[in-house]
């Protein structure tokens, strides 16, 4: 599996997956990779340092084995850590509109304001009605972002 870090000509910054270098080559030529935050279909491939390995087997700590369950809490504990910096990210880049987010959510969608990365509060209803009127929120546990939670350090 190959992670690289993509821009869009828009300057938006994100991961890709790929299976191969030959994937991410074909996507890119064909056109169908494009930017989460503005759906932008040019995107380029940011230099990245190399990754190696130093152990044949990543399930390997020290001389023994990491059995399942630990291997299981180290993979949580990895997916947690990249939440938060998901999370992070939004708060430092994205404007808080506060209790106004179905409101402002609704006009970026209608395309009365301009389209930008937000953040805010709804109740479970007005999630709900953005839902049906096809606009895609998701919950960020904002708590867990402002205080960092001890299990992942």
């Amino acid at each position: 599996m190959k992670v690289y870090n993509l821009k869009c000509q828009f300057g938006h910054t994100f991961e890709g997956w790929f299976r191969s270098n030959d994937e991410f080559l074909s996507q890119s030529d064909q056109g169908i990779l494009s930017c989460p935050v503005c759906d932008d279909n040019v995107v380029s491939r940011l230099p990245s340092a190399a990754h190696i390995q130093a152990q044949k087997s990543s399930s390997t700590f020290g001389s023994r084995s990491l059995d399942k369950a630990e291997r299981t809490t180290q993979f949580e504990n990895e997916v947690n850590r990249k939440l938060l910096e998901v999370a992070k990210h939004i708060l430092e880049n994205a404007e808080n509109v506060g209790n106004q987010f179905a409101k402002e959510a609704r006009k970026i969608h209608r395309k009365e304001a301009q389209e930008r990365s937000i953040y805010g509060t709804v109740t479970t209803e007005e999630s709900k009605e953005l839902e049906n009127e096809g606009i895609e929120i998701f919950s960020l546990p904002v708590g867990v972002v402002k205080k960092k939670p001890k299990s992942i350090q």
